[in-house]
């Protein structure tokens, strides 16, 4: 009797718990799947979001359709109300994939106008951050990549790419975030561009100074070298070694990498100086062959890595001019001597810090035939 008891028990509890609480209709939401945030010329902001329509083509099959709306404001806060009086259905950002944020909105901070994401206890913290060339807006508008997909999944596409040929980091809300609460290192950030044919690109990085984009970009062969630097080999990366004593192309592929830093404080002059190891196997795929015969492998190994140490160079220079610690240098230093680092200005001493950066390369193949 009384396990027949318990069984009812359980029958009734499954019932009363079958179906969701707080369901609510598809039909009755806008999913917003990308977002863009401009600079207005009145100092407030333009916000650009696009959005999934569902087209019914008949026998239970849908065709997905970007809609794109923009409004302006004062804060996010206030586009989104604007947003929702102009769109059918109770907008949900939950299913954001992309934040593009344009560059002059950028150059004004980028953590007090996503502080409404923050809040949100709905938001993806996995959403992707960029910051465009030019405005958001254009990103979000352009139909050249037409490929069936909406374009945020179109822009996934291309952050992915990126990432895996180790040019930029994936940066989504949550590791911006954490990098602006540690106060540690900067960002780095992921540009996307409309190029002149209409396509879209993100082919290099941008420099943080804070939350504030400092305005330096890298190309795209600075790009993948800091992303060396950083230790955040991906996949692989494919180095295009051009050096005045080379006359013919050269192309090694970093397969895996092993880095050091070490930082020496000296508390008197207060003068900071980083050493960064890089060490970097990989193999020559590409390396012509001519009357002169073959290349010695160790003097095309010293010419990768002086090549490298020689785009390291400049991209110290940017850092410089950014005044942003993408390598993370006063994480170094806060764990090496703390008492230093409660005492200092960080920030008022990084340009100053002496950053020596050494390649070693080792050449794993030189080919199958050579």
């Amino acid at each position: 009797m009384r396990r027949f008891g318990q069984m009812l028990a359980a029958g009734l509890l499954l019932i009363l718990m079958t179906g969701c609480w707080d369901i609510d209709r598809l039909v009755n939401k806008t999913i917003v799947n990308g977002v863009g945030v401009d600079a207005a010329e009145d100092g407030g902001m333009r916000g650009t979001i696009s959005t999934i329509k569902l087209l019914n083509k008949g026998g239970g099959q849908f065709e997905a359709q970007d809609v794109v709306v923009e409004a302006t404001g004062g804060s996010i806060s206030e586009l989104a109300s604007r947003l929702n009086n102009v769109m059918p259905g109770k907008i949900e950002g939950s299913k954001t994939h992309i934040i593009i944020f344009g560059e002059q909105m950028a150059k004004k901070g980028v953590m007090a106008p996503l502080e409404y994401f923050y809040r949100n206890p709905k938001t993806n913290l996995n959403s992707s951050f960029l910051i465009s060339e030019g405005q958001a807006s254009a990103i979000l508008n352009s139909t050249k990549m037409d490929t069936g997909s909406p374009i945020a999944f179109n822009i996934l596409q291309l952050i992915e790419g990126s990432k895996q040929a180790t040019i930029s980091p994936h940066q989504t809300l949550f590791s911006l975030w954490q990098t602006s609460q540690e106060e540690v290192s900067d960002s780095v950030i992921p540009i996307i561009n409309l190029q002149a044919d209409g396509e879209l690109a993100v082919e290099n990085v941008g420099l943080m100074n804070g939350d504030r984009y400092s305005g330096v970009k890298l190309s795209a062969e600075q790009s993948m070298v800091l992303m060396l630097m950083m230790n955040r080999l991906e996949k692989a990366a494919v180095l295009n070694v051009g050096t005045e004593s080379i006359s013919r192309p050269l192309t090694f592929v970093a397969r895996k990498q092993n880095n050091d830093m070490s930082v020496s404080i000296d508390k008197a002059s207060r003068k900071v100086e980083c050493k960064l190891n890089v060490r970097l196997s990989g193999e020559i795929t590409s390396f012509p062959i001519t009357k002169e015969g073959k290349a010695d492998p160790e003097a095309l190994k010293i010419e990768v890595e002086s090549w490298l140490e020689k785009q390291a160079e400049d991209v110290v220079a940017k850092l410089r001019q950014a005044n942003s610690d993408a390598l993370g240098i006063g994480r170094k230093v806060k764990q090496s001597d703390f008492a230093f680092w409660k005492e200092t200005d960080w920030k008022s001493i990084y340009r100053d810090v002496k950053i020596s950066v050494k390649f070693d390369v080792r050449t794993t193949s030189t080919g199958a035939l050579y």
